[in-house]
């Protein structure tokens, strides 16, 4: 429901110009309009009359018959889109998405492969740390008001587990390894951590063996 939901309990320090983040998901069930898997959003100074946000979410590929998903990244100034994804139904599947403002190109990779890389278009820096008033990093929901105004056709319904970000750009042999379970390896923005999130009536499970994201 839109009462269940996680968020970082501090402010996100050290992205300037790039970073990564890569979480294994498995879906339950698809909502109506978009699956939100994460939303950073952030209001700059007490003047904004608005929040700005960077998100990352999936909806299902209606000429696939719901076999097939579309993933997107996106900011209020940028956005990457793959389409047409074969999804793994009840099964955990891997994501990553790394984003560089000074080399212009952000990337979406699906399962350890290189889906979608994007050159074009209005590439910011991210904004995290001192240079903003407030922040959030929410996981499971998208905001239509800052830490709220949650819709239930854009929740997402299923599991998230090992959700990091780290502040650079993972090369392909590292994320190819997180992704066939070879590698384990937190970030140093945000590490999947129990105790440095907030838990809102979501249920929480610990893990012991990474390797079962891997058996189909």
């Amino acid at each position: 429901s839109t009462d269940q939901w996680m968020r970082h309990n501090k402010k996100l320090l050290g992205i300037n110009t790039e970073f990564t983040i890569c979480h294994w998901e498995k879906v339950r069930y698809f909502s109506a309009d978009i699956s939100s898997v994460w939303s950073y959003c952030y209001i700059k100074s007490k003047s904004d009359k608005e929040f700005k946000c960077w998100s990352l979410y999936h909806r299902i590929n209606i000429d696939s018959a719901g076999k097939n998903i579309d993933l997107a990244a996106s900011s209020e100034f940028w956005s990457v889109l793959a389409e047409d994804l074969p999804y793994k139904h009840r099964q955990w599947n891997h994501f990553c998405f790394s984003y560089s403002s000074s080399k212009r190109i952000g990337k979406l990779y699906y399962n350890g492969e290189l889906i979608r890389k994007k050159s074009e278009g209005n590439f910011t820096d991210f904004e995290s740390g001192e240079s903003v008033l407030r922040s959030s990093f929410i996981i499971g929901q998208e905001p239509d008001t800052f830490e709220g105004g949650y819709d239930p056709a854009q929740l997402f319904n299923g599991e998230i587990s090992e959700l990091n970000v780290w502040s650079e750009v993972i090369g392909d042999p590292q994320i190819s390894a997180l992704a066939d379970c070879s590698m384990v390896i937190r970030g140093d923005v945000i590490s999947w951590q129990k105790q440095n999130f907030t838990i809102n009536k979501a249920r929480d499970k610990e893990i012991q063996n990474h390797s079962l994201f891997c058996i189909h």
